[in-house]
């Protein structure tokens, strides 16, 4: 007797801490469904030792009719649910099998509620929803008896009370809502690994965390004072003055190893300029690719600044004699080999063609004129 008693006051206990937990939030699971016998049916889930979503399906979607399954009940099977079949051989014996309905999922769109639904249907339901013209009229105008579907019976509801009040808020459908498996993320350990690689001794001696973002309590009054003002006028380290810029140490620490660098880049230029001598072409791309950056080199370094042709004589003699025979292309309206190297490089980068105006035929042959080519400061 005194265990039978424990045992009943133990369930009493845990039914009382359900209910109790849940008296200031709104549970859409226990007043979702309108069913006579819904006190029963919650005290025997209760004293049962089950919660959660155990209770919510026993109580939901339990079939009142025992040939039909619990997953009829969660979507549109009008009627149709597994049941016992029989094969019969050559020799009148019988095998039993389940024979199972044809279900899928379908989408569907509830002008009523405004809100797309995915439901498991059959076959045989699919086609009376097409006979019904609609999804709507085939949840409402369908007697409960045939659609034998809580879930329909729940949707049948809502929209009623939807036309009823175009206010209404419909509540939450169950299995309408699933969590979106996003793409596969790298661990967490990998994240921390720096993207650029750091030699082993600077990362034993270097401090890195001032890289790192800094929270306002970690920052100090001219941090606190900066972010402030960032955070109200994106713009507002660009208003600076460029004085102002060049007084920061980082500032003067880059032009430094800058004005390192400018002899090692202008000997990896004469050497590739080396290399291909006998490539007009490539001279051509090695002067685009120098003037691309020549203008930030020149910006940093302002006054210590040497300018690549400068520290090449080759450089500018190359371009002055180009310069002279694309004149002389243009004068003699002839192709030439060099011509033609100065019509493509022409129009690729800066869209001139020496050869504007009326084409001349291909196979037209004119006697060539060359003048002998004298640097400027020698004519």
């Amino acid at each position: 007797m005194n265990s039978a008693f424990a045992r009943f006051s133990g369930k009493f206990s845990l039914a009382k801490t359900f209910m109790t937990s849940r008296i200031n939030t709104p549970n859409v699971w226990l007043n979702m469904y309108k069913m006579p016998t819904m006190n029963t049916q919650f005290s025997r889930a209760m004293f049962s030792g089950r919660f959660g979503h155990q209770v919510r399906n026993e109580i939901l979607f339990r079939s009142d009719n025992n040939n039909h399954s619990r997953r009829s009940q969660k979507g549109l099977y009008h009627g149709k649910t597994h049941g016992p079949k029989f094969k019969v051989c050559f020799s009148d014996k019988r095998h039993r099998y389940t024979q199972k309905p044809n279900v899928f999922a379908k989408k569907f769109y509830s002008d009523i509620l405004e809100m797309e639904l995915v439901l498991p249907v059959t076959v045989y339901a699919f086609r009376i929803i097409r006979k019904y013209k609609s999804f709507d009229n085939y949840i409402l105008k369908t007697k409960e008896k045939d659609m034998n579907s809580k879930m329909g019976m729940h949707l049948k509801e809502l929209m009623l009370k939807k036309l009823k009040d175009p206010k209404f808020v419909v509540p939450y459908i169950p299995f309408q809502y699933k969590v979106k498996k996003g793409p596969r993320r790298r661990p967490r350990y990998l994240e921390t690994l720096p993207t650029v690689y750091i030699p082993v001794h600077m990362q034993q001696t270097e401090d890195f965390t001032k890289w790192h973002d800094k929270l306002p309590s970690e920052m100090t009054r001219d941090e606190i004072a900066d972010f402030e003002a960032l955070m109200k006028d994106p713009d507002f380290f660009e208003l600076k003055s460029e004085d102002w810029k060049k007084k920061q140490p980082e500032y003067i620490r880059c032009r430094e190893e800058l004005l390192k660098l400018q002899p090692m880049r202008h000997d990896i230029i004469r050497k590739y300029w080396e290399l291909n001598k006998n490539s007009e072409e490539a001279k051509y791309e090695i002067v685009r690719m120098a003037d691309e950056t020549e203008d930030f080199t020149k910006k940093m370094l302002e006054d210590d600044y040497i300018h690549y042709k400068d520290a090449i004589p080759e450089i500018p003699e190359f371009l002055e004699r180009m310069e002279f025979e694309k004149k002389l292309a243009i004068h003699n309206e002839k192709k030439t080999k060099l011509g033609e190297i100065h019509l493509r490089i022409g129009t690729k980068y800066s869209g001139f063609n020496p050869f504007e105006g009326k084409p001349k035929h291909p196979n037209e042959r004119h006697k060539k004129i060359r003048k002998e080519w004298k640097p400027a400061h020698e004519e």
